[in-house]
């Protein structure tokens, strides 16, 4: 069984050795499983050594969930945008969607939910039309 501190060590050789599959790999399979804990230093921690190899949907994503779940709703927007630019050119409708929705869980939480709204309606829109049903994320 492989632990936490052992994935750790294996993103972070991957990082060290250029591994970007590797790296991306097990740095979003961490970053659920560390997400699910609230362990979100660590997650920004993760995403943030993966994003040294290049842009990653999943890795903005994540970090974008740990800024916004410990207060910094600006980082968050900017990490979610950057997660939906990516979905959006990977044709990856799901990840647009989930973006989307977490964009919108941001501007909720800054009180201004005619945004909140609007970005709730483009996520709940992709969600129908990619057959993926409600937007949920995982855990």
């Amino acid at each position: 069984m492989i632990t936490t501190t052992h994935a750790t060590e294996v993103h972070r050789l991957a990082v060290a050795g250029r591994q970007i599959p590797i790296a991306q790999d097990v740095g979003r399979g961490l970053g659920w499983v560390l997400l699910g804990w609230s362990r979100f230093a660590q997650v920004e921690a993760i995403a943030t050594a993966t994003l040294t190899l290049g842009p990653d949907a999943n890795a903005f994503y994540q970090r974008g969930w740990a800024y916004s779940s410990t207060g910094r709703p600006q980082l968050a927007l900017a990490d979610y945008e950057q997660a939906l630019a990516l979905h959006r050119q990977t044709k990856d409708r799901v990840g647009e969607a989930a973006a989307l929705s977490n964009i919108g869980e941001v501007y909720d939480g800054l009180g201004d939910r005619r945004q909140a709204l609007a970005f709730y309606e483009r996520a709940l829109t992709i969600s129908g039309r990619s057959g993926t049903g409600p937007v949920r994320q995982p855990l």
